[in-house]
């Protein structure tokens, strides 16, 4: 422990300071954001007339030493390593100083908003927006890892997207070079929900446990949701390490299946079952989404007006082809079928004469609807249909890719009603938003649902092949709405 630790009683916060009016030699304008180690302010450079951002960390944090000590570690490590790549996508570092105990870096301010606000809002991402962004990133990403520099904490918090639609990559705090000692193996850096296995682990890092946290942060623009979610650091950890999530066509309809195949493999748990680099990862999400679109007529699906999965689709061929040998079957099965029935009446009959009244009683024939408590869930994404002909073309094929351009999800919120093969609700909820969890219960053997909103009624049905099997497992629907009535 550090001397200076045992001198310290007790912690204290960040005490409030006044806006300085200038650091160094830049003239601060506002105050922008303010974190653990300080605030970053808007400033103005006098000499070459340009606005730039500061970003302040003080040498006398009211904590302890040593954890003072990490920080600016860190703080001074971020200028020196971001300073070391020159990339159109990566925050410009343009100079650095220490005054009057407050290190401060300084940068090319960026004005627009972080993906995770833009998350936060709820913004529709189309398929061109999610691959400039993946482009960008990967690309700076790719000029990072060729410098031996692991970003550590690739994050929607820092990814930029400037109001010109630019792409930038920021705060290389925890990154880490290939001599650093700074951070030994076996400590955990990263944000939990965007961390690689091996972060989690405490194992070697290297590009690919930036690729992983480059894909998790793609699957959640694609679908609004994160792929490893839980309520502790411990319940995340698992789901990382051991758990596959949906795939993300199943929670956004425009996402071709050939991008699932893609972003999956920048998820594997083996980093060597990943993309080689960067560059590799870009490439297969291009050929992915060149894909989309080239396939012919949609196929057949179940009556419902849903899309489930793809194993439920299959060919009329198909289908008619497994109707006649079932049929074949069923006239060779059907004489042993009746005579096992006889023999299982005079089974009974005996077995009751035995057994008698009084045992009867002491077994009810009556069927229990008492459930045991059942953690599956389903996600209902309901999409709103542009007009009348988009509908009726999805009511003859069954198939939402076919219309993808004719649809957006639907707005406000609809009636939402789930019920088991014995009529009793499982889940209910008069102010669904598409996309939300439904959380059911009971063990229902199939799942019968209704959307309701306004004069429209949609029903549907999840039979037992392809609803939630285990607790905690989640599926996802896909619904079509017809247009609004005018």
């Amino acid at each position: 422990m550090d001397r200076r630790d045992e001198e310290r009683k007790e912690d204290t916060v960040i005490e409030e300071v006044t806006i300085p009016k200038r650091i160094g030699k830049y003239e601060i304008i506002r105050e922008v954001g303010k974190g653990a180690m300080g605030v970053v302010y808007e400033g103005y450079d006098p000499l070459i007339k340009r606005k730039v951002a500061v970003k302040t960390a003080r040498k006398d944090l009211s904590v302890s030493a040593s954890i003072a000590d990490e920080i600016f570690i860190r703080f001074t490590r971020e200028a020196i390593m971001a300073g070391q790549v020159q990339h159109p996508n990566v925050v410009t570092i343009y100079d650095m100083g220490d005054e009057g105990g407050l290190a401060y870096i300084v940068m090319e301010y960026i004005e627009g908003e972080d993906l995770k606000s833009l998350i936060g809002k709820k913004k529709i991402w189309s398929l061109e927006e999610i691959l400039k962004i993946a482009d960008a990133t990967c690309s700076a990403l790719y000029e990072t890892h060729k410098h031996g520099i692991v970003h550590r904490d690739i994050k929607p918090s820092n990814i930029l997207l400037t109001k010109d639609g630019n792409i930038k990559l920021t705060d290389f705090g925890v990154a880490r070079l290939p001599d650093s000692t700074l951070t030994q193996e076996g400590t955990l850096i990263g944000t939990p929900h965007y961390m690689s296995p091996e972060q989690f682990t405490g194992g070697k890092v290297d590009g690919r446990s930036d690729q992983f946290s480059l894909a998790v942060v793609l699957y959640e623009l694609m679908t609004n949701e994160k792929p490893f979610v839980g309520d502790t650091l411990n319940v995340i950890m698992h789901k990382v390490l051991r758990t596959q999530p949906l795939p993300p066509s199943d929670l956004n309809i425009r996402i071709p299946k050939e991008v699932d195949e893609v972003i999956f493999k920048a998820l594997s748990k083996n980093p060597d079952d990943r993309f080689t680099d960067m560059s590799e990862f870009a490439k297969a999400l291009h050929e992915a989404l060149d894909k989309k679109g080239k396939g012919g007529p949609g196929k057949t699906l179940s009556d419902a007006p849903t899309v489930i999965a793809e194993e439920n689709i299959i060919d009329k061929d198909q289908k008619r082809a497994v109707a006649q040998t079932v049929s074949k079957k069923v006239q060779i099965f059907a004489v042993v079928g009746i005579l096992v029935i006889i023999l299982g009446i005079l089974i009974g009959v005996f077995s009751s004469y035995i057994i008698g009244k009084e045992s009867e009683n002491k077994y009810p024939t009556s069927i229990s609807t008492t459930q045991t408590p059942y953690f599956g869930k389903v996600i209902f994404n309901i999409w709103q249909a542009e007009d009348t002909e988009a509908y009726e073309d999805f009511q003859n094929y069954m198939d939402l890719k076919r219309i993808s351009d004719k649809i957006s999800p639907a707005e406000g919120t609809v009636e939402v009603e789930v019920k088991d093969q014995l009529g009793n609700t499982v889940y209910k909820n008069d102010k669904y938003k598409t996309g939300e969890t439904a959380k059911l219960e009971g063990k229902p053997e199939s799942i019968f649902w209704t959307i309701h909103r306004g004069e429209d009624i949609i029903t549907g049905e999840l039979p037992p092949t392809v609803k939630p099997n285990e607790p905690g497992e989640t599926v996802a629907k896909n619904i079509l709405l017809p247009p609004i009535k005018k």
